[in-house]
């Protein structure tokens, strides 16, 4: 960002327009896709590694029971103008805000007993807040902005979906390996008597593999390791949604505070 201010000011074509940051509009945008980057990006990487790992699924279904956030985000598409005709534009994209709210909410409720149409729900709710994010932008920029510059805006604000989509996982990856590994310490010190270093260093191997924890576990006598593993992970991914549902609030508490601005501007 700091080389991108000292080309700005050197150029006369720079990069990027940093004025940008001066229009509401685009303010609102950058909120929004910052939203839908991090949370989509962060439960597309989480919710797979639950299906396989605690669910026991195998990969055709994870997919199938994946397609379902897709599929909601085109029918949301479709209906996008008959919704934005009924509430108006950023009130729909708000709203679509506050679905994603409630999957991570439902995300922190990601145990080894939940219903299959709990996690297909969640799916749905991230698939609105898709649809109404990515749509809704495509929108906003196209009402506000002449022909001439807004495919430039448009660019510039998605450009934030793919920022935050990665700085964000990078982030919740660490923070999960912590959270494993804390909770996991903490479940394993509660044993009434001390693991053989076999299973200790299987755990290790689990907790650095995720993906291969199944396998990892399942060898030998050691399905008491199993259910030590998947009660650890499915905390750590509850820790996990509720931080995301923590900056998800934030994000929605910043969007409807641009929205006031921005009806406050033309009363």
């Amino acid at each position: 960002i700091l080389f991108l201010a000292y080309y700005e000011r050197n150029h006369d074509a720079p990069l990027i327009n940093l004025a940008y940051f001066k229009n509401k509009y685009v303010l609102l945008g950058i909120t929004m896709t910052v939203a839908g980057g991090a949370i989509i990006n962060i439960f597309l990487f989480f919710d797979p590694l639950y299906l396989k790992i605690i669910k026991q699924l195998d990969p055709h279904l994870i997919g199938l029971l994946l397609v379902s956030m897709p599929a909601m985000q085109i029918i949301i598409s479709a209906l996008f103008p008959l919704l934005v005709k009924k509430a108006g534009l950023i009130r729909v994209m708000i709203l679509g805000m506050l679905f994603g709210l409630i999957a991570t909410v439902l995300n922190a409720h990601f145990t080894t007993t939940l219903s299959m149409m709990t996690i297909l729900l969640t799916f749905g709710l991230m698939g609105v807040l898709w649809g109404c994010l990515n749509t809704g932008v495509i929108m906003l920029v196209s009402d506000h902005f002449s022909e001439k510059i807004s495919a430039t805006v448009l660019g510039f604000i998605f450009t934030f979906w793919n920022i935050a989509g990665a700085f964000f996982l990078s982030l919740s990856a660490i923070l999960f390996h912590f959270f494993n590994k804390a909770y996991l310490s903490l479940a394993v010190k509660t044993l009434p008597s001390a693991l053989p270093s076999v299973e200790q260093q299987a755990l290790h191997m689990a907790i650095n593999d995720p993906s291969h924890a199944v396998q990892l576990l399942h060898q030998g006598n050691t399905n008491s390791l199993y259910a030590l593993f998947s009660k650890s992970f499915t905390q750590a991914l509850g820790s996990v949604s509720w931080l995301s549902c923590g900056f998800m609030m934030l994000l929605v508490l910043l969007s409807f505070l641009l929205y006031r601005a921005i009806n406050k501007r033309f009363c």
